[in-house]
């Protein structure tokens, strides 16, 4: 049996909701979470209530995409040292 040492990175939660422009809530929307080199991504989809909940190990400046047929897409900055949301 091979021996490793496993550390953990502390992980950053993301979480909110998607809402369309009358505020009502989208289930079901694609939330891409854009590492700042462009190399690595993590997804989910929003749920009923257009909740969603991103857990990452990457503590660097991201981006978040969301995305949904027939709804335009947005894309928000995140900078995990000055959001604390």
């Amino acid at each position: 049996m091979a021996a490793c040492t496993v550390f953990a990175a502390p992980a950053l939660a993301i979480e909110g909701i998607v809402y369309n422009s009358e505020e009502q809530p989208i289930a079901g929307a694609l939330l891409t979470l854009i590492s700042a080199d462009g190399l690595h991504t993590e997804s989910v989809y929003s749920d009923d209530k257009g909740q969603f909940q991103l857990i990452t190990n990457d503590n660097d400046s991201t981006q978040l995409r969301a995305r949904k047929l027939n709804y335009a897409d947005s894309i928000t900055s995140i900078d995990p040292e000055h959001d604390n949301q």
